[in-house]
């Protein structure tokens, strides 16, 4: 989970608290490599979404656009005939249009608030796992001096 993602390096770190600099260096650095891919793994879901939704939006609109100028075009449908089909068209164009960026729109905020919270995830893990190192490694050459 990535709530625990900080817990989890921490640990890898503790557990080799009393090893040299380098086992403590490489755990907290192995741990880091297997949370951060978990952590950042479907920040970019979200935009992907948005824009598959923003892309059928228009996608309909130009569907909307060819039915309304087929209408149009046609000299043998009858006025009243070609006038329902231009504002059906037309409709079509408008509700596609609509419909995309109805999902698109909370899609992007959403992902806006999701980079944000995991950027804040892999900026804590990055900070407090150097702590965590220079603490470990600076009690280690400590306490090999007091010896």
């Amino acid at each position: 989970a990535p709530s625990a993602a900080l817990a989890r390096v921490i640990k890898a770190g503790l557990t080799r608290a009393n090893k040299g600099p380098e086992e403590i260096q490489n755990a907290v650095e192995e741990a880091t490599l297997e949370i951060i891919p978990i952590v950042t793994k479907r920040t970019t879901v979200l935009q992907q979404i948005a824009n598959i939704a923003t892309l059928l939006g228009l996608l309909g609109t130009i569907l909307g656009l060819i039915a309304a100028f087929k209408a149009l075009q046609n000299p043998n449908i009858p006025p009243e005939k070609r006038q329902s089909m231009l504002a059906g068209g037309i409709s079509i164009a408008m509700n596609t249009t609509a419909f995309g960026l109805v999902v698109a729109i909370p899609c992007l905020g959403a992902q806006i608030f999701l980079t944000a919270v995991t950027k804040k995830i892999v900026d804590e893990i990055d900070q407090y796992s150097v702590k965590l190192e220079n603490l470990l490694i600076s009690r280690l050459h400590g306490g090999a001096g007091e010896n």
